[in-house]
């Protein structure tokens, strides 16, 4: 947290926080799969851990909305991730 103007930033931060929450839960009562990634934290063993994720969810909707059986999933491809090149800080 920035030391000059603090209180400002610890507004936003908890705005931001609260904000965060209040719209993965909205998106989990439409059904959908929130899953945080951040930027900082990205290395190969995350990058595998959320892959099984997808990999795991993909696999239970299949199931329950009986695209297919479950004995099916393991002759199903694997899902592809695509992620942007990182760029350096400050460019856009």
């Amino acid at each position: 947290m920035p030391k000059s103007n603090s209180k400002f930033w610890w507004r936003k931060f908890n705005a931001n926080v609260s904000r965060d929450i209040e719209n993965e839960k909205r998106l989990h009562a439409k059904g959908w799969l929130v899953v945080v990634v951040w930027e900082c934290e990205i290395n190969d063993e995350s990058l595998q851990r959320l892959a099984e994720t997808l990999e795991m969810q993909r696999s239970r909707y299949l199931v329950k909305n009986r695209a297919v059986r479950y004995d099916e999933i393991l002759e199903h491809e694997a899902i592809s991730i695509a992620a942007e090149e990182p760029l350096p800080y400050g460019s856009s």
